[in-house]
């Protein structure tokens, strides 16, 4: 009987081990998606009067993408998420700006038994020498 219940305690702690790693590896993946081309689908490079301006990244474009891409991608592996993307201009935060050359992307996803996993991707626009 004694063996039963270890067999039982043993089973349960390999399921509950599985499905926390299984959803931290799924979380890590999505986060890591960020950076394949995602945000260079938000750069605008020209003006509305149709001639080059600098590279900037349209923040209501980037946000909307981001929300479909974190609503497909953390479904399968958490219950919940919180997503912000902000746009920086001179190493401040600017809460209203549409267009920037800096953008902090965080997202908090929480899953089982409340544990949860926060992870930040940022992104800037440089302009090379070459």
């Amino acid at each position: 009987m004694i063996c039963l219940l270890l067999a039982g305690m043993a089973m349960a702690l390999v399921t509950v081990g599985f499905q926390y790693s299984y959803s931290l590896s799924g979380v890590h993946a999505v986060y890591l998606g960020l950076y394949k081309g995602l945000v260079e689908e938000a750069v605008v490079v020209a003006g509305t009067d149709g001639e080059y301006a600098s590279p900037r990244f349209y923040l209501p474009r980037l946000n909307q993408l981001c929300k479909d891409y974190l609503d497909t991608g953390l479904t399968p592996y958490c219950r919940s998420y919180e997503m912000s993307v902000l746009g920086y201009s001179k190493g401040r935060y600017v809460p209203s700006v549409a267009y920037s050359t800096r953008v902090q992307i965080s997202f908090t996803a929480t899953f089982s038994l409340e544990r949860s996993l926060t992870k930040t991707a940022y992104f800037r626009m440089e302009r090379s020498e070459a």
